[in-house]
């Protein structure tokens, strides 16, 4: 996407985020943010007034539940919500160069197992061998697929599901 501000500022990039119309405290005026990836690894924040034009935003709907299985198919990037037992294979551990703990689990679904990097507070939110729906987890490749929990994740008590598939193709990886 081109975005070329008052002739005065020239942007070319992805949009990332769009927060919810807001309304200025002092002076009433409409606004919303956005986050535009316009590098590698460089994004931008911008501030979009609205003026007299209406601008509808609708938060995203949740993301639909897609099964490990489909994942590890279908998928080589992207951002999922899954559905099944953490298995914790790691205590917590700091990476160098990071500033927040990770803490390496195996998620299973009844389909499959995809090993899981559950970073900062969502460690604390899981306990091991219980039920959880992970929102917005994102899919990395190194040394595999794998999902990673991010600052846009959600985590949340799920039911109890039947893994006996899913535990089998843990047993082929190890």
């Amino acid at each position: 996407m081109h975005w070329q501000f008052n002739n005065r500022l020239d942007f070319t990039g992805y949009i990332q985020e769009v927060q919810e119309v807001q309304e200025s405290k002092r002076t009433k005026n409409l606004y919303f943010d956005i986050n535009l990836q316009i590098g590698r690894d460089k994004t931008q924040s911008l501030r979009v007034m609205v003026h007299s034009v209406q601008f509808p935003f609708q938060p995203p709907s949740p993301m639909t539940e897609i099964s490990v299985d489909t994942i590890l198919k279908n998928h080589n990037s992207g951002n999922f919500t899954v559905s099944g037992c953490i298995k914790w294979l790691a205590e917590p551990v700091k990476p160098e160069h990071a500033t927040k703990m990770v803490r390496e689990a195996g998620l299973i679904d009844p389909s499959e197992t995809i090993n899981l990097s559950v970073w900062d507070s969502h460690i604390q939110q899981n306990a091991d061998k219980q039920f959880y729906t992970v929102t917005n987890c994102k899919l990395k490749q190194y040394f595999g697929k794998h999902l990673a929990t991010t600052v846009n994740t959600a985590v949340t008590k799920a039911k109890e599901q039947d893994i006996s598939n899913g535990e089998q193709s843990q047993n082929k990886q190890n």
